[in-house]
């Protein structure tokens, strides 16, 4: 009988950690060259990361079709990159932390960070 309970909750654990609600998430990213990191804004959940497109004010597609992504029951991370440098960007659903961190580029003032969790920006 145990077994079974703790097998239902497992299920049901992982059957939550699945429908994770989107996250709006706001990082402040460094470029090489700039002196100030520019704040862009993120939706991420699990199988999902779209980026803020303040010209068309909206979220756009689902990067995860063109970038990796990664998701568990415990995080959602998107990834986006040029040629000298890829970001990701997550949140760890437990906690509400959400972060950055950059892979590639030299000359960076960071190499990662904290995000916050933001309100979706007004359109």
């Amino acid at each position: 009988m145990r077994a079974v309970l703790l097998c239902g909750l497992m299920m049901a654990q992982a059957a939550a950690a699945s429908a994770q609600s989107p996250v709006v998430i706001g990082c402040k990213l460094p470029s090489v060259g700039a002196q100030t990191p520019v704040e862009r804004f993120f939706r991420v959940a699990p199988g999902s990361f779209q980026e803020w497109d303040a010209a068309r004010k909206a979220f756009g597609q689902n990067l995860c079709s063109a970038y990796a992504c990664a998701k568990s029951p415990d995080r959602s991370e998107g990834t986006i990159g040029s040629a000298s440098v890829t970001y990701t960007v997550g949140v760890t659903h437990d906690t509400g932390e959400a972060y950055w961190r950059a892979t590639g580029a030299s000359g960076l003032a960071a190499d990662h960070g904290p995000c916050r969790i933001a309100a979706p920006p007004k359109p």
